[in-house]
């Protein structure tokens, strides 16, 4: 989970930050994509792995090609990680993901708010 590759590591959500400061990108940390509310926890996961897309693929990259104290395990997980996220297929989905969503998400959130009646 991508999330937790972050979440668990303070060291590489700095590094994941720093570089987005570099590159001039906007980043904030991958967020979980499960939850109590489904829609609303896939939507925003969707929206911040699409803001972030270009550093966080960066990010992975090299940290799969680092020789330093990474455990082999860790640079297979990334290595993953990076072939999945710049897979054609992937990229697909996850924006046919975020048109669909979209527009689920905010029905959603209207028909949990206080002001809907629906007796």
């Amino acid at each position: 989970n991508l999330h937790y590759t972050y979440e668990k590591s303070p060291k590489r959500l700095c590094e994941l930050q720093t570089l987005s400061e570099v590159m001039e990108e906007s980043i904030r940390k991958p967020d979980k994509a499960n939850g109590t509310r489904w829609l609303q926890h896939k939507s925003r996961a969707l929206s911040t792995l699409l803001l972030g897309y270009p550093v966080i693929v960066a990010h992975l990259k090299s940290m799969s090609s680092d020789e330093s104290n990474l455990k082999p395990v860790d640079k297979i997980r990334f290595s993953g990680y990076i072939k999945k996220l710049t897979s054609f297929k992937f990229v697909l989905h996850t924006l046919f993901y975020e048109c669909l969503l979209n527009p689920l998400t905010s029905f959603s959130c209207s028909l949990q708010a206080d002001s809907v009646d629906l007796s």
